[in-house]
């Protein structure tokens, strides 16, 4: 799937916040050097974390279902209810119009999506999920919530309460750094 195409910004004399990791190598002052992988900042965290949670919810969406694929979960979540413009889907989910359409294609060759016209504007075409996507997508939002369980019960209620706080207003940053372009 295509990554969003960023546009240079000069670099910030900022240094990542460093997370103490068992183990962890520190820097010696000889070298002042550590491998990249001695080392976890806040960004990092949040790139792993975000990988494997979507690598989880993949793989136990295929255990179920031989027809479960990695796309579902890039895609049908941000589709809603009335249907989606393409431009929107491609903002929500971070990728170029192009790459939603194509990823579209997909979802309408499996019976999950389909295209039809925007009846606020005859030019566009809204994409909406089709009974086999909503299945799908009820399928993708209850192992998600199995998932988040398993978090809440490692976390505690009030730590993940507090993460989801966090996240929110993280997003809410991000989004803003990135419509800045």
């Amino acid at each position: 799937m295509d990554r969003p195409k960023l546009s240079p910004r000069p670099a910030k004399a900022l240094k990542p916040k460093v997370i103490p990791r068992e183990g962890a190598l520190e820097p010696t002052a000889e070298s002042g050097d550590v491998t990249a992988d001695a080392r976890e900042t806040v960004g990092r965290s949040l790139l792993r974390a975000a990988r494997l949670l979507d690598d989880l919810l993949v793989a136990r969406l295929v255990a179920k279902s031989s027809e479960a694929r990695a796309s579902h979960t890039r895609l049908l979540p941000f589709v809603d209810p009335e249907g989606t413009r393409l431009t929107t889907l491609a903002a929500r989910t971070g990728v170029t119009k192009q790459a939603v359409g194509q990823l579209v294609e997909e979802l309408e060759a499996q019976g999950l999506l389909a295209r039809e016209a925007d009846p606020e504007d005859g030019r566009a075409k809204r994409v909406k999920l089709l009974p086999r996507g909503k299945k799908a997508l009820a399928d993708t939002l209850t192992t998600l919530a199995t998932l988040e369980a398993g978090l809440e019960e490692k976390l505690g209620p009030a730590r993940l309460e507090a993460l989801s706080g966090t996240l929110v207003d993280a997003l809410a940053w991000l989004e803003a750094e990135s419509a800045k372009g």
